[in-house]
């Protein structure tokens, strides 16, 4: 307990040294994308470059009224508390150490959601409909609900259909019909474009979506949740180093893993002890 404590405590520092100091550079294009026309200046790695659905920027709406400081200190407080329900209070501390080896540290410095993605991914395994957050974002790595596909569970692969369809439904008939159009000719036009020079430079996405596919579906086929995090971060649009927090969701595989052995255990002492 006293080291979980030690580590909340630098992680509370850590975070406010990335609130106060970070670039926030995406999270400035979620404060300040248009609501009405979001996608009028939204090429891959420009300046305030709005990349997402209209949905994900009308649930985030309220916090847009806020400073953009304190709409970027929330950001990263839900990042933080999403890595420490993730990795645990001691991985979170070490992941989130200012240097620029750390993909987690890199990845909230500039305001990025990769973290919230590893967190949704991980919900995914419980609750499919969590896909959704990642459809309706980063798009392409949505391309993990075939592992569902290879699991033959048709009730979860609804799930996250139903889902994802009520939301854009509602975002409809919250702002129009336009921005959804806008949406899909911007990320056309963003995947004809070569990666930025700053991004990490891969096969295409049309060649990692192929083999993040066929991954996707092995992986339900034989039962392998682990390979999730591979398959989005082979599909991500586009690959910055920050994309490797989405690993993040093995350690939140591990804590699981090992809390149900805990729990078998207990229940196995308990069996012999009243039998």
């Amino acid at each position: 307990m006293g080291i979980n404590l030690l580590a909340t405590a630098v992680v509370v520092v850590e975070v406010a040294f990335i609130a106060t100091q970070g670039i926030g550079g995406d999270a400035h294009a979620y404060w300040a994308a248009d609501l009405a026309h979001p996608y009028r200046h939204s090429t891959v790695d420009t300046l305030d470059a709005y990349l997402y659905s209209p949905a994900f920027l009308q649930a985030i709406a309220p916090l847009r009224l806020l400073p953009f400081a304190l709409f970027f200190a929330v950001l990263t407080i839900a990042e933080a508390a999403t890595l420490i329900w993730l990795a645990g209070p001691v991985v979170a501390a070490i992941a989130l150490i200012p240097t620029p080896f750390s993909p987690v540290f890199t990845d909230m410095w500039f305001g990025n959601i990769s973290v919230l993605i590893a967190g949704f991914v991980a919900i995914s395994l419980r609750r499919p409909a969590a896909w959704s957050f990642v459809l309706l974002t980063k798009v392409t790595p949505g391309v993990g609900t075939l592992w569902l596909v290879g699991r033959r569970d048709w009730r979860a692969l609804s799930l996250v259909v139903g889902a994802t369809l009520a939301i854009v439904l509602v975002s409809v008939a919250l702002g129009g019909i336009q921005p959804w159009v806008e949406w899909f000719s911007n990320l056309i036009a963003n995947a004809a474009l070569p990666p930025p020079d700053r991004a990490v430079h891969l096969p295409p996405l049309a060649i990692r979506l192929v083999l993040a596919a066929a991954v996707a579906l092995v992986a339900g086929w034989r039962k392998w949740p682990a390979a999730l995090p591979v398959v989005v971060i082979l599909s991500v649009p586009v690959f910055w180093f920050g994309s490797l927090s989405v690993l993040l969701v093995w350690f939140r595989q591990l804590r699981d893993r090992a809390r149900q052995d805990a729990e078998h255990q207990v229940g196995h002492v308990v069996d012999e002890e009243a039998g």
